[in-house]
Parts: structure tokens; C-alpha cells; sequence
């Protein structure tokens, strides 16, 4: 699907099928798992991008302005909350938004227009509440890395849209 080597005509099939496949595979775990246990296995998933921006955060801050555990910690979980918060037109970062039949059209201009937007519009949140946990500097540099990433962010999507056969747009 990524690459563009399913032809568009057996898309809507194909995405049936990867789509059968997640929700097959999310039923095992859940009877692996239990619904508790799956419940937290998904926030751990859902949640992996926010730890690693706060990870990445804390590695990139300047010398003098480093953030201490209990920092990393708070904003970590003020990250998971505004994201949880959110309402999201679109997000590329959660499979179960993705419409697997109509692949092409998950990367098209309007909506990629939209997830940038509505990333725009939390991480100026996370910025805003982030203040109350560290310093202005720490606040403007983790600014400018929730900036970086969705640059980032923007490249991955833009690529990956340029790799398929029938480039939405």
C-alpha cells in the first residue's frame, strides 16, 4: 500500500483485508491480554509518540536548561493528556483513522492540510500548559523541537504520498 505496488484497482480489496488483519490481531491480544491489559498495551501505543518527543525533548535541551525526572515526567503526561484531549479532524499516527480501502485518499492535500493544522494547534497547547512545568527557555526550545518534528512529521507523509502509484492530491 505504501510503496504504490498494489494496483488501485484491487485496493479496496487489499484494504479489507489489512484491515480484517488489525482487527483480528487486536482481538487475539485482547483475549491474550484481558480487556485491562489490552486497554493499557493501547495507551502504551497510542501514548509512544508523546515519550519519545519529551525523550527527544530532554536529550536536545541546551546545557544549563536540562529538564530533571520530575519535568520529563509532567511533561510527558500533560503531552499524553492534550493529545487524548484533542480533537483531531485527522491523524496519520492512529491506524484505526486510516481508511485502508481508499488508501491514496488518506494522504490527500485537504487532509494533510488538516493534520497539520490540528498539530499546529496542540502543540501551541502543550507549549501554553508546558509553561507551568519548566523554565521560559525550556518552553521556547521544546517550542522549536515540536516544530522540528512536525516538519519532520510533514517530509514522512509528503514521501510517503509521493511513493504511491495514483498520488492523491
Amino acid at each position: 500500500m505504501m510503496t504504490g505496488e498494489i494496483d488501485p484497482a484491487n485496493m479496496p480489496e487489499a484494504g479489507q483485508a489489512m484491515k480484517q488483519a488489525i482487527d483480528q490481531n487486536s482481538g487475539q491480544l485482547r483475549t491474550l491480554l484481558g480487556e485491562d491489559g489490552y486497554n493499557t498495551y493501547r495507551w502504551f501505543e497510542l501514548t509512544q509518540p508523546e515519550r519519545e518527543e519529551a525523550s527527544q525533548f530532554t536529550s536536545a535541551a541546551a546545557a544549563g536548561h536540562e529538564l530533571t525526572p520530575d519535568q520529563q515526567s509532567q511533561l510527558t503526561d500533560l503531552m499524553t493528556a492534550e493529545k487524548a484531549a484533542f480533537p483531531f479532524q485527522y491523524e496519520f499516527g492512529n491506524p484505526e483513522a486510516l481508511d485502508f480501502e481508499h488508501w491514496s485518499e488518506n494522504f490527500s492535500d485537504e487532509k494533510i492540510a488538516a493534520y497539520q493544522q490540528d498539530m499546529e494547534a496542540l502543540n501551541g497547547r502543550i507549549v501554553e500548559r508546558a509553561q507551568s512545568v519548566l523554565t521560559a527557555e525550556q518552553a521556547t526550545q521544546l517550542n522549536e523541537v515540536l516544530t522540528q518534528q512536525l516538519l519532520e512529521a510533514l517530509v514522512t507523509v509528503r514521501s510517503t504520498r509521493s511513493m504511491m502509484a495514483d498520488n492523491a492530491r
